[in-house]
């Protein structure tokens, strides 16, 4: 049961990340990739996350 709860949990924090990426596009398209790329502070965190 805590193996599936986790497992949503998961699912629901890689939506909610995919909402951020959809805000990001949709608001500033092409231009936010010219400030502070969020993208590759994200990108770090998850390769971070994945190899532990």
């Amino acid at each position: 049961m805590m193996e599936q709860n986790k497992k949503e949990l998961l699912m629901e924090q890689a939506n909610k990340i995919e909402d951020v990426l959809n805000v990001l596009r949709t608001q500033f398209g092409e231009d936010y990739e010219d400030e502070v790329n969020y993208l590759k502070i994200v990108k770090k965190g998850l390769e971070e996350a994945s190899v532990k």
